[in-house]
């Protein structure tokens, strides 16, 4: 659950109230999740006429989605184009390419047209490198994607510097698309705007079975039959038993987020000047920024396995 003193939460508009459950439903879509992506599909279906509703465990914005970095890269986690061809194949490869590269221009364009209040700013995305060898590797991926239709840009030490105010970095890669949002208030304006687009939330509702009764699926929540003909599984990290097997295909990690006080302007000038968002070149990677309020907020993320001993992780 979200603590109340979490940076997120105290600089977050108030949530929408959840809907509850109180009997049976029928429903054309049931959305199990109430993160980013069942949120987006609940309000893109919504829109298109579609009677749709989702089911949230908890509250609504309560787990990954709310608690995330808000760093907006618009950039698969995959080194270069070949690595992706062959995780998904040549029939999905140029559309997946396609959505993740122009993924940050949806998201801002998304965010101005619900007029979601969610500090965001486009900025740009600066990727540090930490090492040469890692400059190496980083520059050669870029220019793969860049002939997909990426808009990385080369920067050496001096521009690092200007740009972040950080001086242990000799060059990195710049993206102007990337950004930043504050993630707890994304989620929540996405709730928002969902249900006014006609879409049914239910938060603490929790979808205990899911079967197959001919044409419909059958979705147990809170004692409640649900019946609907198509179910999107948006549950991410936290799916469970309801798929079998699905949870095995998930690698557990931990994220890690702090955010300073507000900082004195002398102290926060050089900091990420021109409002860039940054992350570096790290198997553990650090991202930082600067906050709209005058804070600085930094992360990174680990394997349970790794913070044990963190020493086999620098990269180079």
């Amino acid at each position: 659950m979200q603590q109340s003193d979490a940076f997120w939460n105290v600089t977050a508009p108030a949530g929408e109230k959840g809907q509850s459950l109180k009997g049976d439903l029928t429903c054309d879509v049931a959305i199990v999740g109430g993160g980013f992506t069942g949120l987006r599909a609940a309000l893109m279906l919504a829109e298109a006429r579609t009677d749709v509703a989702l089911f949230e465990a908890g509250d609504i914005a309560n787990g990954a989605s709310g608690r995330s970095g808000g760093q907006v890269n618009p950039m698969l986690p995959v080194s270069k184009p070949d690595d992706l061809r062959a995780a998904v194949g040549p029939k999905y490869f140029e559309a997946l390419a396609e959505a993740a590269l122009r993924s940050a221009d949806d998201l801002f364009e998304l965010v101005e047209r619900y007029q979601i209040r969610c500090e965001a700013r486009q900025k740009g995305w600066l990727r540090a490198d930490h090492c040469e060898a890692a400059r190496k590797v980083s520059q050669e991926n870029a220019k793969l994607w860049n002939k997909l239709g990426a808009t990385f840009e080369f920067v050496g030490r001096d521009d690092v510097t200007r740009m972040t105010g950080a001086r242990g970095y000799g060059s990195g890669t710049v993206n102007t698309r990337g950004g930043a949002v504050q993630p707890l208030a994304l989620t929540r304006g996405l709730d928002r705007v969902a249900q006014a687009a006609g879409a049914k939330v239910f938060s603490h509702a929790p979808v205990r079975k899911l079967s197959r009764e001919g044409r419909q699926w059958i979705l147990a929540v809170n004692g409640h039959r649900v019946a609907a003909r198509t179910v999107i599984i948006a549950t991410n990290g936290y799916a469970d038993d309801l798929v079998p097997g699905l949870k095995r295909t998930l690698l557990p990690l931990t994220s890690i987020q702090i955010a300073t006080e507000p900082l004195d302007a002398d102290r926060l000038e050089p900091l990420c000047p021109a409002g860039h968002t940054i992350s570096d070149t790290r198997r553990l990677i650090m991202y930082c920024r600067r906050e709209p309020g005058g804070s600085l907020s930094m992360g990174a993320w680990a394997t349970e396995r790794r913070q044990a001993g963190l020493a086999d992780g620098h990269g180079c």
